[in-house]
């Protein structure tokens, strides 16, 4: 599994759909509070911007490829296979294989400050690196404990052309914790399914797991998933639901997501089953 080159989390200096190279930076903390106004702006008819290494400092540079349908990313018969963010050149993959768009989303005020350093990201990002064996980028975004922001950045994630988007963090019952709240506001249907399971599965370990309040719904074609912020129980709730995320994420329109078996075995029915590549 390739691993980020140059840090996490990555986000783009620019918006829109120019066709003008784009330099990818570590994220500021006026980066991550400004969501409004410096984000990536992609949206299912925009040029997809793959990243390749230049030097070996913090900085990628982006070159445009061709886009494709909702979630995904094509490029040229040197395709391009993305983990977190991160591209390497891989000459193995078919000429159309897509890269499925994964938002990541960090629900944090001291993260968002730069008090605190983001573990939950990182650790969503690297179960994904060990369950997903299709091609897929991370859009990572850290933001404060306000409804509005969040419900935007979800939105926002959805609409620049994320499959998925993944929470961490603001789930439980304090005052602050409004990320199940904004996820209602921006989902048009709720999977409340997806938080039954993960609840059932974290009272295993902890009868605290009660009083998380995490759900999931449907934004735009996207699957959201509220997930809590330790790494440690973001890997317990995703094992109780992953295996049933590739094939949803197939009913919304999404690209064909697929697991490694020996961690997660992705359901589906046979008459949504591809032949193995």
């Amino acid at each position: 599994m390739s691993r980020s080159l140059s840090g996490w989390p990555l986000c783009l200096k620019a918006s829109g759909s120019s066709r003008q190279p784009r330099t990818v930076s570590r994220s500021t903390n006026a980066g991550i509070r400004s969501l409004g106004t410096v984000r990536p702006r992609l949206s299912s008819s925009a040029s997809i911007w793959t990243k390749t290494r230049s030097g070996i400092g913090s900085t990628t540079v982006c070159s445009p490829v061709a886009s494709s349908r909702r979630g995904h990313r094509s490029g040229p018969s040197s395709r391009i296979r993305c983990r977190s963010g991160t591209c390497r050149a891989s000459s193995t993959l078919a000429e159309t294989e897509p890269v499925a768009l994964i938002g990541i989303l960090t629900v944090s005020d001291r993260a968002s400050r730069g008090e605190y350093e983001d573990r939950g990201g990182p650790g969503i990002r690297d179960y994904l690196d060990r369950v997903l064996t299709s091609t897929w980028e991370a859009r990572p975004v850290v933001i404060a404990d306000e409804q509005d922001e969040i419900e935007s950045a979800i939105r926002q994630l959805a609409a620049d052309g994320c499959c998925l988007v993944l929470t961490t963090g603001g789930t439980g019952p304090a005052e602050r914790d409004v990320t199940p709240e904004a996820t209602e506001a921006a989902c048009a249907r709720m999977l409340p399914g997806f938080g039954e399971a993960m609840r059932t599965e974290s009272l295993k370990a902890v009868p605290t797991a009660i009083l998380s309040r995490q759900t999931a719904g449907i934004c735009e074609g996207a699957l959201v998933i509220n997930l809590p912020g330790q790494p440690k129980a973001i890997a317990e709730c995703l094992d109780a639901v992953m295996a049933a995320v590739p094939y949803c994420v197939d009913l919304i329109g999404g690209p064909y997501l697929t697991t490694d078996p020996e961690h997660v075995d992705a359901f589906r029915p046979k008459s949504a089953q591809r032949p193995p590549a």
